[in-house]
């Protein structure tokens, strides 16, 4: 089952300052691996959501280098081959996770009052006299700094969890032949490969061993 999403901040002020939002609990040291600060909240639909400070990062995963791609309007790969084969595709961070909410109003809310999110994008359905939105996609608020198109979606639901969560590879070959690999697993796909119309990422969706 889906624990909770976790948000990292910068300075000490800011975790003291989650820890002063309505429910909050700690902050407490973290004694897992990595240490550092936690606070724990709960949105207004029950969903845990961790805040936490100084935790150590792991080493850098050695990874190949990108390979340049040929297209119609510009050819990038000169004389230099490419022999990528099926494998498991080291993930390099995680992209962004998807909530079901009953009240997706109050979610979206909460955490543009307590973080620096602003909507990036909106899902909506047919319906009278005006469609509905039935899922916002939320983005970090750096100004005019280049950030991701969102980190975090949540959608209006009958369902209670998490759809879905993403993580970052290195190029569209790691996406192949990670879906290569899994095919060769028996691991059952859901979508893809495609590309999103909405942030445009490429995506290639497989179920978990429960079927999520």
């Amino acid at each position: 089952r889906f624990l909770g999403g976790c948000l990292t901040v910068a300075t000490r002020e800011e975790l003291d300052k989650a820890a002063r939002i309505a429910g909050a609990t700690g902050p407490v040291a973290i004694d897992e691996p990595g240490g550092g600060w936690r606070v724990t909240l709960t949105t207004p639909n029950g969903h845990t959501i961790w805040v936490e400070w100084v935790v150590a990062k792991v080493p850098e995963m050695p990874v190949r280098r990108s390979y340049r791609m040929n297209f119609a309007s510009e050819h990038l790969r000169h004389n230099s081959a490419v022999r990528q084969r099926p494998e498991a595709t080291p993930v390099l961070r995680i992209g962004h996770f998807v909530l079901w909410v009953p009240d997706a109003v109050l979610e979206i809310d909460w955490f543009m009052r307590h973080f620096a999110m602003q909507p990036a994008d909106y899902i909506c359905a047919p319906a009278e006299p005006e469609p509905i939105t039935v899922g916002t996609f939320l983005r970090i608020d750096r100004g005019a700094e280049y950030v991701e198109h969102h980190c975090l979606l949540i959608n209006q639901s009958i369902h209670f969890g998490c759809h879905h969560s993403s993580y970052e590879v290195l190029d569209l070959d790691a996406v192949t032949a990670g879906h290569d690999h899994l095919v060769s697993k028996g691991w059952k796909l859901d979508a893809g490969v495609g590309r999103h119309y909405l942030g445009s990422l490429i995506y290639d969706y497989w179920l978990d061993p429960f079927g999520n």
